[in-house]
């Protein structure tokens, strides 16, 4: 009595209730929109490449195959991320003479170095150019803070997804 039911008829409505420990996401849709992504500035190719480096453990997570092998998309991402990359370590927008943004230049850093711990190869020079180029700078404008949505796949134990809020001030990590 007094519920969202009294406009209707007796006996003809219904309620149910799902729970579920994962959300209702259709995650292999998720996962080939990634890989269909179609744009190709520095920005677009690392928001595209790397989540697809945890293609398989959230796969795993949700128990459903995700539909194709993200290695191909990953290693062409780095490729194209080492192409934008300009003489001096840091990276172009669009191409390798082109503006260069410094947030986006720890973004990009931090896919690769993402991508190496990955296994993928990612060439050496570039990181090192990559990580000088932000040493460098020192630069109070890419101290950004980022909320960091990681999947944790340790060898015993179950995946899990972890939300790190303000995970790190971009710089620090990147002091070798």
């Amino acid at each position: 009595e007094g519920g969202g039911a009294d406009e209707f008829l007796p006996g003809t409505t219904e309620a149910l209730l799902s729970v579920s420990p994962r959300p209702d996401w259709d995650v292999p849709g998720l996962l080939r929109a990634l890989d269909r992504y179609a744009y190709g500035c520095l920005e677009q190719t690392t928001s595209r490449a790397l989540p697809l480096l945890y293609v398989e453990a959230v796969a795993g997570l949700w128990r459903t195959d995700p539909g194709f092998n993200p290695n191909y998309a990953i290693e062409r991402a780095v490729g194209h991320v080492v192409e934008l990359q300009r003489s001096d370590g840091s990276f172009g927008i669009w191409n390798d003479s082109g503006d260069t943004v410094p947030w986006l230049d720890a973004y990009a850093t931090d896919f690769l170095l993402r991508a190496k711990e990955h296994g993928k190869t990612v060439p050496e020079y570039a990181l090192k150019g990559a990580l000088a180029w932000l040493r460098m700078l020192d630069n109070p404008d890419i101290l950004f803070r980022f909320d960091v949505v990681e999947v944790i796949v340790a060898e015993d134990a179950k995946p899990r997804v972890e939300l790190i809020k303000n995970a790190f001030p971009l710089s620090k990590p990147y002091l070798y």
